[in-house]
C-alpha cells in the first residue's frame, strides 16, 4: 500500500513538474479523471491486439520463473523461442512511437 501511494504521489507531482503552468496541470488532471476513463478506446488495431495478447499468454507461461524469457523447459522448441524473440523486436521497432511521436522526456534536459 505505501509503494502504491508512493507511485501516486510522485506521479502527480511530476504533472505539476512538467506543466507550463497550474492551470495547465489542473487541466491535464481533469482530463485523466473525466468518464473518458471508462469509455472504450475509439480505434484498436486488431495488430496491435494480437501482439499484447501474444505477450500476455508468455507473461502467464512464465508466471514461475524469474523472468518471461527464461526458457529453461524443453517443452519450448528453438523456433518458438527465436518467434517470441522476433515478435519482441518487431513490436519494439514498429510500435515505438504508435501513439504519440514525441521525443522521450529524458532528452530535453
Amino acid at each position: 500500500a505505501a509503494m502504491a501511494l508512493t507511485f501516486a504521489l510522485t506521479t502527480l507531482a511530476w504533472i505539476f513538474f512538467r506543466a507550463p503552468n497550474l492551470h495547465v496541470a489542473f487541466g491535464y488532471i481533469h482530463g485523466m479523471v473525466n468518464y473518458s476513463l471508462f469509455s472504450m478506446p475509439q480505434i484498436i488495431p486488431k495488430r496491435l491486439t494480437a501482439i499484447l495478447f501474444v505477450f500476455i499468454l508468455l507473461e502467464w507461461q512464465s508466471r514461475g520463473k524469474i523472468h518471461a524469457l527464461q526458457f529453461s523447459s524443453t517443452k519450448i522448441t528453438w523456433p518458438i523461442r527465436y518467434s517470441y524473440y522476433l515478435l519482441i523486436g518487431y513490436s519494439i521497432v514498429f510500435y515505438q512511437n504508435y501513439h504519440n511521436p514525441s521525443e522521450f522526456i529524458y532528452f530535453q534536459f
